[in-house]
Order: structure tokens, then C-alpha cells, then sequence
């Protein structure tokens, strides 16, 4: 998995968000953009790919 420069905190702020945008999807399981939409459909997060 990919690591970012964002600390915990930040991420627990963009969970707390309704909508967040997703820009691109990736079928490799490796990439941020193959597991992020797949994460944020299985939670509260809304977007139109679900």
C-alpha cells in the first residue's frame, strides 16, 4: 500500500466529510485509486460509482 504524507488526524477529518470526490480508478489493488472507492462504498461516504 501506498503511503501519503497525511497524518491520522487529517484522514479522520476527510472520513467526517459527506462527499469527497474520486478522481480516477485503477484496477491494480496496489493503487490508492483501486482501494479508495472501494473503501468509501462500503462506508457513509457518497459518490456516484456506487
Amino acid at each position: 500500500m501506498e503511503k501519503d504524507m497525511h497524518s491520522d488526524e487529517q484522514i479522520k477529518k476527510i472520513y467526517e466529510l459527506k462527499n469527497i470526490a474520486v478522481v480516477g480508478m485503477s484496477k491494480n489493488p496496489e493503487k490508492a485509486a483501486h482501494y479508495v472507492p472501494k473503501i468509501s462504498c462500503r462506508t457513509r461516504i457518497q459518490h456516484n460509482t456506487c
